[in-house]
Parts: structure tokens; C-alpha cells; sequence
């Protein structure tokens, strides 16, 4: 009887600590629209594309004409400082959202005046960050679109990075027209229409003091979800890439291959890059050829991830929209 007990005892102790464990981990668990939802494939003639317009990172730059008055003001007037706690520089952290498209109204004007099956006010639609921070992707147990588009989408809020990430883990199609996306995190107050940093380009700040911090927020997450992270920056001197070796046993490879020869992607000298750090479940489309040694692969590719794909040029494409192989990259990768 008492070993009948003790059995029973460690039988229930047993099933605690599972039940304990499975409750933590659940616990755990990212809650999100993801588990509401699945996103319908982009198929011809029934394709809703959102294109989110980088509206923070018009913001941490001044809208690039008030350089002065940016994040870029203190990260450069403060590299000299562990910490910062003068309010006067602080508030260059700080700044109500400004409705600009940073570099990518090039991006925006390719897709006005596009020639492909995909056109700015036909069936890609302008969304802004506030828009996608606030759940604007997602409507009444619904994803509202099939494919989405970030060009210069440097900042993001936290929950603007995991609507993007739940949105692909749900079967959704994201391409990502330039490197440098989704780098440093923000935090936007919709009551009151301010933006302000989190962490990124070097630095920490709470609201109230600043301090450098070499860690980038999303790095690590976003090598297993993106399949690549930033890692080059040349903005001046000489050409940098030599064009590109296509893989054409890639099905858009083999059609951009078909389409420009030898000139794809052709029009991208130097910029801003991304490094291909994650190879499961990738498939490279083209690699770019370096004049001079890299520190990584720089590669335009498709990645799985979850039910989802992530198309990624793997260049800052604002500075070479003029190559029509880019406008067919996009086009190429929404139909696939």
C-alpha cells in the first residue's frame, strides 16, 4: 500500500513538473495575429501588395534636409561619451513622426510608373509605419495582404518588427527592395505623434539618458527569420561590384537571366549591403561580384521561413531603381 502511495505521489509530481513545464513554455510563446490567421498566397489578378513608407526612418534622419535637427546630430556630436544626460542633446533623440519617404520615393516612383503587373494604386497600396505598428496589417482576424514591400525601413518599433516577422511566419511574401532594413528599434507614442529611440547605431536610450551600447536589437533574430543582416557601407569612391553571377537554377534567376544576359542587377555600383549569413532553406538568385574583398556574400535570394518567403536584393536598390533588371527582381519575386 505505502509503495502504491509513493508511486501515486511521484506518478502526480511527475505530471506537475510537465504541466509546469508546458505551461512555461506557452507562456513563453510569442502571442500574435499568427495564430489567428493564415496569409492567402499572391496570386495573378487577386495580389494585394502593401508598400510601407519608411515614415520613422524619414524621421531619425530630419527628412535628410534638416540634418542638423536628427538622430545623426547626437549619434556624431556624442561619439566621445559612455553616457549622455544633458537634455538639450537628448531631444535630438526625440522628435514628432515626420510624413516623409527617406530614399525610398525613388522605390515609390518606380512603382507609379511601373510597366509590370504591379502598380502603386492598382494593387500595391501605400501603408505607413505608424499604420503597420499599430496592426494595421491585420484587420478583424485577417491579414489584409498578400505581399508587402520595405524599401529604407532602417527604424521600426518592436511591434512593427514582429508584425513583419508573424506576417511572413503565416505564409506571407515579404521583399526587401534595399539592405538596412528593420536595424534599430523606436518607440512611437500615437497620442502624441513622437518617436523616439531605442536602441541602435551604438546607442541605449530610456527617455531620459543615453548611453553607447554596440548591440544591435534585432541581429540575432533577424539572421533566422531574414536569412541576412547588415554588414556594408561604402557610400563614396569607386565602383564597388562587377555585376552579377545569376544562378539559373533558380526559377527567377533563370527568368532575369533570359530577360537582361549578363546585366543583371548590372546598374548597382556601391551603397549600403546586407550579408547572407543564413544558407537553411535559402536559395541564392544571384551573387554580386565584388572588386575588392568583402567581409561577407552579398547575394539577392529567397528564404523560407515558416509558411513564409523572404525575397531580399541584398543591395540599397535606391541608388540603381534605373536598372530595369531591379523592377523585374520585384515583379518576378510577387509572382513566383
Amino acid at each position: 500500500m505505502v509503495a502504491t502511495w509513493r508511486s501515486l505521489l511521484f506518478f502526480v509530481a511527475i505530471v506537475l513538473v510537465i504541466g509546469a513545464g508546458l505551461f512555461s513554455a506557452t507562456a513563453n510563446m510569442p502571442v500574435g495575429p499568427e495564430v489567428h490567421s493564415r496569409v492567402f498566397p499572391c496570386l495573378p489578378n487577386t495580389c494585394v501588395v502593401a508598400l510601407i513608407k519608411p515614415t520613422f526612418t524619414s524621421t531619425a534622419y530630419g527628412n535628410v534636409s534638416t540634418w542638423p535637427n536628427s538622430f545623426y546630430s547626437f549619434y556624431q556630436d556624442n561619439v566621445q561619451y559612455h553616457e549622455v544626460n544633458d537634455s538639450r542633446q537628448l531631444t535630438l533623440l526625440k522628435s514628432q513622426v515626420i510624413d516623409g519617404w527617406a530614399t525610398s520615393y525613388h522605390l515609390k516612383a518606380m512603382l507609379e510608373n511601373s510597366s509590370t503587373a504591379f502598380h502603386l494604386g492598382k494593387n500595391v497600396f501605400v501603408l505607413t509605419d505608424e499604420d503597420v505598428s499599430q496592426g494595421g496589417l491585420f484587420f478583424q482576424g485577417k491579414w489584409r495582404y498578400n505581399a508587402i514591400i520595405l524599401g529604407h525601413n532602417e527604424y521600426v518599433t518592436r511591434s512593427e518588427y514582429e508584425y513583419l516577422r508573424y506576417f511572413v511566419a503565416d505564409g506571407g511574401k515579404l521583399i526587401l527592395a534595399d539592405a538596412n532594413a528593420l536595424y534599430t528599434e523606436v518607440a512611437y507614442n500615437p497620442k502624441t505623434g513622437v518617436l523616439h529611440l531605442v536602441s541602435g547605431h551604438g546607442w541605449q536610450f530610456n527617455g531620459t539618458s543615453a548611453w553607447q551600447n554596440s548591440t544591435a536589437p534585432f541581429h540575432k533574430d533577424e539572421i533566422n527569420w531574414l536569412g541576412s543582416a547588415y554588414g556594408h557601407y561604402e557610400p563614396d569612391g569607386a565602383r564597388e561590384f562587377n555585376g552579377t553571377i545569376v544562378n539559373t537554377s533558380s526559377p527567377i534567376g533563370m527568368a532575369l537571366s533570359s530577360k537582361f544576359g549578363d546585366r543583371v542587377f548590372a546598374g548597382y555600383s556601391r551603397g549600403e549591403e546586407d550579408c547572407l549569413l543564413n544558407m537553411t532553406e535559402t536559395k541564392v538568385i544571384a551573387t554580386f561580384v565584388p572588386l575588392q574583398k568583402l567581409p561577407c556574400t552579398v547575394a539577392a535570394f529567397v528564404h523560407e521561413y515558416g509558411r513564409g518567403e523572404v525575397y531580399s536584393l541584398g543591395i540599397f536598390s535606391d541608388y540603381a531603381l534605373t536598372d530595369p533588371s531591379i523592377a523585374a527582381f520585384i515583379e518576378e519575386a510577387l509572382q513566383s
